[in-house]
């Protein structure tokens, strides 16, 4: 990466008439190179996990989602010859009540699966932006300490 002429004219008249600021500076780019380098560490290692995580989800949503449509046909099934006699209101009540009963403990566990999924995607979208960012920083550093060492001999 190109860096701008004000960072040469910083060199050429702080770092190179003062080696001890130099070393210092040099010093401190190390260190925050350093540092970066255990933070995008152990920032891929969380993303792997999320990752992990994500696909244990998603084959858990592919299975809610099966067992809903299973509930679903089952009380079709089941409850189908109840809605020919719609206008019986005790029987139109319980229709509703299995219906609601039985697909909704379904369907809020679906929602909750759905929620941690996106949740735990977010993450990682987030995660992997940090990552990125620092290995830019990362990566001017070193471009800062290779410029500091050809214009400072």
């Amino acid at each position: 990466m190109a860096l701008s002429p004000c960072v040469d004219a910083f060199i050429l008249t702080l770092l190179c008439s003062n080696p001890i600021l130099k070393g210092a500076f040099i010093t401190s780019l190390s260190a925050v190179i350093i540092s970066i380098d255990s933070e995008v560490s152990l920032l891929t290692s969380q993303l792997g996990r999320l990752n992990i995580i994500n696909k244990i989800l998603d084959l858990e949503i592919q299975l809610v989602q099966s067992v809903l449509n299973k509930v679903q046909a089952d009380l079709d099934l089941i409850l189908g010859p109840l809605q020919a006699f719609g206008d019986c209101p005790e029987l139109a009540r319980l229709n509703e009540t299995l219906q609601n009963n039985a697909v909704s403990k379904v369907f809020s566990s679906f929602q909750k699966k759905i929620y941690e999924f996106n949740r735990i995607s977010n993450l990682t979208i987030v995660q992997d932006a940090i990552t990125k960012k620092k290995q830019q920083i990362r990566q001017e550093a070193l471009d800062m300490i290779d410029r500091i060492n050809i214009l400072c001999p």
